[in-house]
C-alpha cells in the first residue's frame, strides 16, 4: 500500500477499526487502542504511518497493546511524545512495547557485514525484544518503511533494504512468518537490484491472461477430481514472489524458462489424510517432475512449516508447483508458529533438550495470544510465558560495536576471555556504558562493555572459585587454568624428574632420552613430558609404553633360522645377522620386555642376555668386547620372564600373605621367596617373579607399595642394591 492509499484510510475511528480488526477486540482492548488513535492523530504524516503499521500488526491478529504500539510508533520516532507522555495517556504496557522497539532501534545502527554477524544481530534483536510483539511492530515498520521507500534517499534507501535481507527477513522466517518475509524480500530486491527485479517482473506478465486461463483449467480439473475422491478442498492459484525465483534461478543456475513453481496452485483440506488422498489426485492427473517432490509434512522445515510440494507437467505442458496442506498448517504458515528459533546457524545445541521445548511451546502459544488476552488471567500467563523466551544468551558489544554472544550470567572476565586470551589475562576491571562495574557483573543484553588491562600480569586463582562468581563459560575457565599450568611449568619439570628418577630407579631401569620420547606423547619437547608427569596429566605407565615402541628394532637374521635344536632355545629373542643361536636370560640382572638388551656370547652356552646397564656385562665389555652381539625382543612374544624384586617393611604378621595376594591379583607367579630379619625389626624380601613386561612390574610394584608397613619395593639386581634402609 502507498503512501496515498495509506492517506485513504477512513478517518473515522470505528469505521478503521472494523475494517482493520474484524471486531476481534474487546470492549477494553477497543477503547486502547482509541485512546492511541486519538494520541497519534494530531500529526498527520505520524498518524498516516501508524496506522499503516498498525493494519499490518492487525493481518496478523495483534492485540490491542500491540496495535497501539505501531500506531504511535512514528510519533514517538519523530520525538512528538516521550515514553512517559505514552505511559500517562495510553499505559505502561503500550509504553513498555515502544520501549523494547527503541532497544531495538540502536541495534540497527550495528554493521551486518558478515552472515556471523547477521546471526549475531537477528540474536540479539530477539534477546531484547523479550516480547515478540516487539519484534512484529519492528517488522511491521520495515515493510511500511520499504513501500515507501521513494520518499528515501538512495543511499538511506539501500542500508535499509539490506538490513531487511539480511536481518529482519529472515527474523520473520524464524518466527514462520511467511507473508512478511516474502513482503520484505521482494522490497529490498527491488532496491537492491533493481534490473533483475524488473526483469523477471516483466516475464511474469508476459501473456499474463494466459497463464491465468491455464491456471483456471488446472483448477476445474482439481476440483473434479477432489470431488470424485470425496477430498473437500479449496484451490487457488498464485505466482512465486519474484525474489524467490530470482534465488532459485542462481542456486540452480537456470534460465527463468526452467524454473518450475513461477506458476503454483495451492490446494487446502481439512486433515492429514486428506494432503496424500489429495496428492494421489495431482499425480492421476499429471505427470510429476522427477525430484520435485518435498514430504514437509512427514519433516517440516526448522521452523516449523508444514505442507506437501510436488510439481507437474500440466495442460500445454507448463510446468506448476502445487502446494497441499491443511486450514491449519496454511495458517500457521502465513501467520508464525513454532519457529525453533537457534542463536548460532546449523543446529548448534544451546541449552538442552528441555530449553528448546519450552521455546517451541512459547511460540506456538503466541499464535493465540488475541484470544488468551480477553482474562486476566490469561494476560499473566502469557507474561510468564513471554518472561522464560530467549534467556539462554545475551548479547553484549565491544567498544568497536562487534557482537558478542555469551551464556546468560556471564561477566566481564567472561567477556574479556571472549576476546582474546591475552584480554582476559590481564583483565582488572570494566566498564559497563561508561561506567564501572565489578567484575562479578552479570552483562545483560545490549550492554556495550569495555576492559580494563594491565600491561603484565595474570589472572587471580579467585577467578577459579566458583561461590565467588567471577567466570561463567567453560571457555574462561579452561583459558585460566591454561595460564596457571604454564607458570608451574619449571615447578613442574622439577617434579616430573623426580618421578622418573624415582621410578628408573625402583624399576632399575637406565636413563630414557625424553626428547625422542616426546612425539610419542604428543608434546613438543621433553621438558614438556616431565612437566605433564609433574602435573599428573602424564602417567609414568605411558612413558614406559612410549619407551618401550622406541627400543630398536633387530634386522632380519640372514636366514631363516630352523626349529631349535637344543631344549634351552629362546624364540623371542633376535640375534642381528645371526641365525640359530642358542640364548637364555642372565641370572645377575633378569631383563625382561621393555629393558634394553645386550647379548653376550659366553663358552659353551650360547648367548648371554643382560640389560644395557647391567654391572656384570659392563664388566665383561672391558675384557671381551668382541663377544659382545646387538639383541631384541620379538615384537609378539607373549611369554613370561624371571625377575627379582626386593621389598623393605616393618614386619607385621600377614606381610607376606598380603604380599602374595596383591602378586594373585595381577596373575603373577612367585617362583622365590627369601626372607631375613634385620635389625630395628626391618624385614627385607627377595622374591622371583615371572612377568610378561615393564608395565606389569610396575603394577605389581604400585599394589605392593600400597600395604600397610611397607615404605619400598623396588626391582632387584645384584650389585645395584643400596644397603642401606630403614
Amino acid at each position: 500500500m502507498t503512501r496515498q492509499e495509506e492517506a485513504q484510510t477512513p478517518l473515522d475511528f470505528d469505521s478503521w477499526c472494523q475494517l482493520s480488526t474484524q471486531g476481534r477486540l474487546t470492549e477494553k482492548g477497543s477503547a486502547l487502542l482509541r485512546a492511541a488513535w486519538e494520541m497519534s492523530s494530531r500529526q498527520e504524516n505520524e498518524a498516516i504511518a501508524g496506522r499503516a503499521i498498525a493494519n499490518i500488526l492487525a493481518a496478523l491478529h495483534a492485540d490491542a497493546e500491540a496495535l497501539s504500539a505501531g500506531m504511535l510508533y512514528p510519533s514517538l520516532q519523530s520525538g512528538e511524545y516521550s515514553l512517559s507522555d505514552v505511559e500517562a495517556q495510553v499505559g505502561a504496557g503500550v509504553a513498555a512495547l515502544l520501549a523494547g522497539a527503541q532497544k531495538m532501534d540502536s541495534v540497527n545502527k550495528l554493521q551486518s557485514n558478515t552472515r556471523a554477524q547477521a546471526d549475531k544481530l537477528r540474536g540479539m534483536l530477539l534477546a531484547m525484544a523479550k516480547d515478540v510483539r516487539v519484534v512484529l511492530i519492528k517488522l511491521a515498520e520495515r515493510v511500511y518503511v520499504l513501500r515507501n521507500s521513494k520518499t528515501l534517499e538512495p543511499g538511506a534507501a539501500k542500508a535499509i533494504a539490506k538490513d531487511s535481507m539480511d536481518i529482519y527477513a529472515p527474523l520473520a522466517n524464524r518466527l514462520g512468518i511467511a507473508y512478511i518475509k516474502w513482503e520484505l524480500e521482494d522490497l529490498a530486491f527491488r532496491i537492491l537490484q533493481p534490473k533483475a527485479y524488473a526483469e523477471i517482473a516483466a516475464s511474469l506478465d508476459v501473456r499474463r491472461d494466459d497463464r491465468e486461463k491455464f491456471i483456471q483449467k488446472m483448477i476445474a480439473a482439481l476440483q473434479t477430481a477432489l470431488r470424485e475422491a470425496n477430498v473437500e478442498g479449496d484451490i487457488s492459484g498464485r505466482a512465486k514472489h519474484i525474489f524467490s525465483i530470482w534465488r532459485k534461478m542462481q542456486r540452480k543456475n537456470l534460465p527463468y524458462s526452467e524454473i518450475f513453481d513461477v506458476h503454483a496452485l495451492r490446494i487446502l483440506v481439512k486433515d492429514v489424510t486428506s494432503c496424500y488422498a489429495a496428492l494421489g489426485c495431482v499425480h492421476t492427473l499429471w505427470q510429476h517432475i522427477p525430484k520435485e517432490f518435498d514430504d514437509y509434512i512427514a519433516t517440516p522445515k526448522e521452523n516449523g512449516y508444514r505442507s506437501l510440494h510436488t510439481a507437474v507437467v500440466g495442460p500445454e505442458s507448463g510446468a506448476v508447483e502445487i502446494q497441499i496442506r491443511t486450514h491449519e498448517m496454511h495458517e500457521e504458515s502465513e501467520l508464525g508458529v513454532a519457529a525453533h528459533w537457534q542463536y548460532k546457524e546449523g543446529g548448534a545445541k544451546q541449552s538442552g533438550e528441555t530449553g528448546q521445548k519450552q521455546k517451541v511451546q512459547w511460540l506456538r502459544h503466541l499464535l493465540d495470544w488475541q484470544k488468551n488476552l480477553t482474562e486476566e488471567d490469561d494476560v499473566e500467563a502469557l507474561k510468564e510465558l513471554q518472561s522464560q523466551a530467549f534467556d539462554d544468551y545475551i548479547y553484549a558489544l565491544t567498544p568497536k560495536g562487534e557482537i558478542i554472544d555469551l551464556p546468560q550470567g556471564a561477566t566481564p572476565i567472561d567477556f574479556a576471555y571472549h576476546i582474546h586470551s591475552d584480554v582476559g589475562n590481564r583483565c582488572r576491571g570494566a566498564k559497563v556504558k561508561g561506567s564501572i562495574v565489578p567484575l562479578t557483573y552479570a552483562l545483560q543484553t545490549g550492554d556495550k562493555v569495555d576492559i580494563m588491562t594491565t600491561k603484565e600480569g595474570g589472572p587471580s586463582r579467585d577467578w577459579l572459585s566458583p561461590h565467588l562468581g567471577y567466570i561463567k563459560t567453560a571457555r574462561a575457565r579452561a583459558k585460566i587454568h591454561q595460564w596457571f599450568r604454564k607458570q608451574d611449568y619449571k615447578k613442574n619439570i622439577i617434579e616430573g624428574r623426580e618421578i622418573v628418577e624415582r621410578e628408573l630407579s625402583r624399576l632399575a631401569l637406565p636413563a630414557l632420552d625424553f626428547e625422542k620420547l616426546a612425539p610419542k606423547m604428543n608434546v613438543k619437547t621433553g621438558n614438556d613430558v616431565l612437566a605433564g608427569l609433574g602435573r599428573g596429566d602424564i602417567r609414568f605407565g605411558h612413558v614406559l609404553t612410549a619407551a618401550n615402541v622406541l627400543l630398536p628394532e633387530a634386522k632380519p637374521p640372514l636366514q631363516r633360522p630352523k626349529a631349535p635344536r637344543h631344549p634351552g632355545k629362546r624364540t623371542d629373542i633376535v640375534i642381528q645377522g645371526v641365525g640359530n643361536l642358542l640364548t637364555h636370560i642372565a641370572d645377575c640382572c633378569k631383563p625382561v620386555p621393555g629393558d634394553t638388551i645386550i647379548g653376550y656370547v659366553t663358552q659353551g652356552k650360547g648367548v648371554s642376555i643382560h640389560q644395557k646397564a647391567c654391572p656384570n656385562l659392563l664388566h665383561l665389555m672391558a675384557h671381551h668386547d668382541e663377544r659382545i652381539l646387538e639383541v631384541a625382543w620379538q615384537a609378539s612374544t607373549a611369554q613370561t620372564y624371571p625377575l627379582d624384586i626386593v621389598v623393605y617393611a616393618y614386619d607385621r604378621q600377614g606381610l607376606l600373605n598380603d604380599i602374595t595376594r596383591v602378586l594373585a591379583n595381577e596373575k603373577v607367579n612367585v617362583t622365590g621367596a627369601n626372607t631375613q630379619n634385620q635389625a630395628d625389626g626391618i624385614a627385607k624380601m627377595i622374591l622371583t617373579l615371572e612377568v610378561n613386561s615393564l608395565a606389569a612390574l610396575e603394577r605389581v610394584l604400585g599394589g605392593v607399595l600400597q600395604l600397610p608397613n611397607i615404605f619400598e619395593a623396588k626391582r632387584y639386581i645384584s650389585g645395584q642394591e643400596n644397603q642401606k634402609h630403614g
